[in-house]
């Protein structure tokens, strides 16, 4: 995945909008999916950290920091939402 950073960070943003349509509306799927996308390029910088290559647990490691950088947002989204009063 290293040279191609971008085509990289796609299936973070899948996950993440996937994710937010899962826990609310639509506001939610854009805050999941920017999640995503951060917890994809955290997925990518740790892959190159490690030294794990093309294998099968980059991709594990992509999609579970992806998961997990959508679900932060998305609950930080929600309670900072149930703070507002909206």
């Amino acid at each position: 995945m290293d040279p191609h950073f971008l085509p990289s960070l796609y299936p973070g943003i899948f996950v993440g909008i996937i994710l937010g349509i899962a826990s609310g509306g639509w506001t939610t799927a854009i805050v999941g999916g920017i999640g995503g996308l951060v917890g994809a390029a955290l997925a990518l910088e740790i892959e190159k950290w490690v030294g794990l290559g093309e294998s099968c647990l980059s991709l594990v490691l992509l999609i579970a920091c992806s998961a997990a950088g959508a679900k932060v947002l998305i609950v930080m989204f929600q309670y900072f939402k149930k703070i507002a009063g909206r």
